[in-house]
């Protein structure tokens, strides 16, 4: 009745192989034991699996292994149910000696699910005791080999952040932007498990571009807009310069959210002047305004001149693609147009159009 303890989290990484074979190891953020109270096989990961990035034409590929049974020398955690019942067998599994998550079943194989646990108070003073939230992917298989007569349950973190951009970032918890201890720092090429700090704000995260250390770089941006990391797919985030440096400028990234069973990775890339995922260009003889739609009253937009082009990102990824267009920044005569929707539009005094170029949405006032 007690339990039994299971690590879960790794406690650091090996980039030696990182120059030759693009090869990186998880880092480890869940400095915790769990505990796992029921029946079944379930694998911990007492070595995290290793992530082979290969690069190509599609980009970052994730070559993460499907289970704990493609490592050498990982050997599962064994626990047998003390009945048998098909229908009523149920595992609980906590962080520490905190509260038990909700019991879940190990039947359902082939499928993947998430779990919540709750970890002990932060002891981190800028934290202020709050509680993190530790969300965990599960996926659920038949074992090979000796162990194919088994029940695998495999425990992995369900974000794992992954900087591509050519410069150091930093992301947190949203609202967390001013808690110095709920920033995670990841140098170009690092990934990192994402966790939930303080389980009474929000689930998004945000990121910025911050100088990187031992070197003389004094490149930085502003926190960007939210990302909801559960929701998939390719995002153009603007990271906006950051305020209090003169030196500063925004920046234009992209998020793409992939998912990998049970587990989802956030990859940060810089993208291109000539290869952004939007683009805004003016053939008309006037100035034109460009806010993303439901912008607060002071949010800054993009002005763009005549015979000019811009790279756009949005200042809110996961909200609706649409962009308030006009002749000032005021707003006024502004009409909305619709970036997901291919097609030509009527505006005050000049046309419009949403069309493709290569890899680009475009649109051409």
């Amino acid at each position: 009745g007690g339990g039994l303890r299971v690590s879960v989290a790794p406690d650091s990484s090996n980039t030696r192989q990182r120059a030759s074979s693009q090869a990186l190891e998880w880092k480890r953020v869940v400095n915790a034991t769990v505990s796992v109270y029921g029946g079944h096989t379930v694998p911990h990961h007492p070595s995290a699996p290793g992530a082979d990035w290969e690069e190509g034409e599609g980009g970052d590929l994730a070559g993460f292994p499907d289970s704990w049974m493609e490592q050498p020398g990982d050997h599962p955690f064994m626990v047998s149910y003390d009945s048998v019942d098909l229908t009523g067998n149920r595992v609980s599994l906590c962080v520490g000696d905190q509260a038990w998550s909700e019991p879940f079943s190990l039947e359902s194989m082939g499928t993947t699910g998430v779990l919540q646990a709750r970890g002990p108070p932060s002891d981190d003073p800028s934290l202020k005791r709050a509680r993190p939230l530790y969300e965990l992917g599960l996926s659920f298989q038949l074992g090979v080999g000796v162990y194919s007569r088994s029940k695998v349950a495999t425990i992995v973190p369900r974000y794992t952040v992954l900087n591509r951009t050519g410069r150091t970032i930093q992301v947190c918890q949203a609202e967390l932007q001013g808690v110095p201890g709920a920033q995670m720092e990841l140098a170009d090429g690092e990934l990192h498990a994402f966790h939930w700090l303080d389980e009474g704000k929000g689930r998004q995260l945000v990121a910025r571009v911050v100088p990187r250390i031992g070197t003389k770089d004094r490149f930085t941006t502003g926190w960007g807009g939210p990302v909801k990391p559960e929701q998939v797919g390719t995002f153009a985030l603007l990271l906006p310069a950051d305020k209090e440096s003169p030196s500063s400028s925004a920046l234009h990234v992209s998020v793409e959210v992939r998912l990998r069973k049970a587990a989802s990775f956030l990859i940060f890339r810089l993208q291109g002047a000539d290869t952004s995922m939007y683009r805004i260009r003016n053939e008309s003889s006037k100035p034109v305004f460009v806010v993303q739609e439901g912008s607060p009253p002071l949010q800054k937009g993009v002005f763009v001149r005549p015979g000019a082009q811009v790279p756009y990102s949005w200042d809110r990824p996961n909200d609706r693609r649409e962009l308030r267009v006009g002749a000032d920044e005021r707003g006024r005569d502004a009409q909305l147009v619709k970036m997901d929707k291919f097609g030509r539009f009527k505006l005050k005094g000049c046309d419009a159009e949403v069309r493709a170029e290569g890899g680009t949405r475009a649109l051409v006032v």
